[in-house]
């Protein structure tokens, strides 16, 4: 059951400057998979981020959903996912342009950002990886493909991030240039 963040009373505490209303997700799931990779699912078809949504979940992930550039971004501002699935034709900030402005945010943090879309062109793709997406499915989409990426696009992040903490802790322990063991 998907549900707003704001009707329920034991809701996490978020400080936002976009109304919480607009982000959603399973409560139940998000509770119970806690340290499980977090997902954020920006679509402005609300068909399609149920069945994105029910399909993470399924996966073992937590799920939580925009329905618009604006609301991806300030979901991620307070939730910092390990993963964003971004539609790139969306009204208003187009998935392109969030992508853009995601990555600028995220730069540090090596998020992952899989493009979801219809627009299977050879310019749609350029312009969503010079975006800074790391993949790219389009619609309809191929569902086991798409469960194959997100668990290797995930586990590449982590991958990241492990190096990313054996670096500074090389850098704390004055080991001198920790590229040398690359």
């Amino acid at each position: 059951m998907t549900i707003k963040a704001t009707q329920t009373p034991t809701k996490p505490q978020l400080v936002t400057t976009k109304p919480l209303d607009s982000f959603m997700f399973s409560y139940e799931t998000f509770l119970a998979q806690e340290g499980s990779p977090l997902i954020l699912i920006a679509d402005d078809d609300e068909l399609m981020r149920t069945m994105l949504a029910l399909v993470m979940e399924k996966e073992g992930y937590r799920v939580i959903e925009a329905c618009n550039g604006e609301q991806c971004l300030a979901a991620y501002k307070v939730f910092r996912p390990d993963l964003v699935l971004l539609d790139a034709v969306m009204p208003g900030m187009d998935g392109f342009t969030c992508c853009r402005e995601l990555r600028a945010i995220a730069d540090r943090q090596g998020t992952t950002i899989l493009m979801i879309t219809s627009l299977d062109d050879s310019e749609s793709i350029q312009q969503a990886f010079t975006a800074g997406a790391m993949d790219y499915i389009t619609k309809p989409i191929p569902w086991t493909l798409l469960r194959r990426r997100v668990r290797h696009l995930l586990q590449g992040s982590k991958l990241f991030q492990q190096f990313q903490q054996l670096n500074t802790e090389l850098k704390r322990r004055g080991a001198g240039n920790p590229t040398q063991f690359v």
